[in-house]
């Protein structure tokens, strides 16, 4: 009997320095607070930017950056409206996310005109280019460095041009005249066509300009674009132009005219030819840019890039559409050819 008593004692003897033990651990260690997940914030002005978007998510996730998990996206489309762009700029602004992802060079320009507007208490946020043509012409640079809080990734679409025209020439040799589509004030759309006028005569070109500053300057060119003008189509960088997918492909079925553009989400199949970074892989190079200011912050410049690979890509299927016969030497210069199917 007393052995049992002895026996009881001593576990409630053991229990009761147990819970003195987790009562003084609890007093003592401080609870772990759970870091909320980063705001990134991403401005786009319309869903022709969208792959980039794309491409910007599958990379963080690749590199441990999960939705809802550690970073959460607020992401505002301008629906290819300027104004809207400019008062969505502010609200990100005004949010003062983590840091802010801007898909194109409008968005760029929006974002640090809302910055200098509304300068923020802590700073500027930091801001991360998605693929930017002609980011030293924007002023994006100041003495061949960029801004103290930008970095990302430019595309090179406007220098890119005379390439294309190059490239237009190597597929076309009959080729004379070239209507270029660009849009006046438009910083890598003017500078692109003037890259193409310096480069066409040395191959024996003459350059025919068509701008166009709306959606319905774009379905206008089946009327303005007279039979026999010009031999083919050179595109520039432009959200609208680059929007235009479809107006584009309809008009080179109809007047049987190549159209050569940018590498921008549908251009393998809408286009005759296409060269130029991919918008999908632009916005996967700017995850590590990302993935490196989330992790270590922006104590320093962080330099822009460029791509980090370019693609030139023939659709055979179009090619054949507007009866036009390419080599298999003409061919071997593509990185991808198109063939077969429907269409678009």
């Amino acid at each position: 009997m007393y052995k049992e008593e002895k026996k009881q004692l001593f576990v409630i003897a053991l229990s009761l320095s147990l819970f003195v033990i987790i009562l003084l651990l609890a007093v003592l260690i401080e609870p772990v607070e759970k870091k909320s997940p980063d705001n990134i914030a991403i401005l786009l002005s319309g869903e022709s930017r969208r792959e980039r978007l794309t491409g910007l998510k599958h990379g963080l996730e690749e590199l441990g950056f999960r939705e809802h998990v550690n970073v959460e996206y607020d992401v505002r489309s301008a629906d290819e409206n300027k104004q809207r762009l400019a008062f969505l700029a502010e609200k990100i602004v005004q949010s003062e996310p983590k840091l802010i992802v801007v898909l194109g060079g409008l968005e760029a320009e929006a974002v640090l005109n809302a910055q200098q507007k509304l300068p923020g208490s802590n700073g500027p946020t930091p801001v991360v280019l998605a693929g930017v043509a002609s980011a030293a012409a924007r002023g994006l640079y100041t003495n061949g460095h960029p801004l103290d809080h930008l970095t990302g990734v430019e595309n090179l679409d406007a220098e890119l041009s005379g390439k294309r025209l190059e490239y237009f020439k190597l597929l076309l040799p009959h080729l004379k005249r070239v209507g270029v589509i660009y849009e006046p004030g438009i910083i890598p759309s003017e500078q692109g066509l003037a890259i193409a006028q310096q480069a066409a005569p040395f191959m024996g070109l003459e350059i025919l300009k068509y701008p166009v500053r709306s959606a319905d300057d774009l379905l206008a060119l089946e009327t303005t674009l007279q039979p026999g003008a010009c031999d083919g189509l050179l595109l520039m960088p432009s959200f609208i132009i680059e929007s235009g997918l479809d107006i584009f492909y309809q008009l080179s079925l109809n007047h049987k005219l190549p159209v050569f553009g940018l590498r921008v989400k549908g251009a393998s199949d809408y286009y005759f030819a296409s060269f130029g970074p991919d918008v999908y892989h632009q916005g996967r190079q700017t995850s590590r840019l990302v993935a490196k200011i989330l992790k270590q912050g922006f104590s320093e410049a962080i330099p822009v890039e460029t791509p980090d690979r370019v693609e030139f890509v023939i659709n055979v299927q179009i090619s054949q559409q507007l009866g036009i016969k390419l080599t298999p030497e003409q061919l071997q210069y593509a990185d991808r050819l198109i063939e077969g199917g429907d269409g678009p």
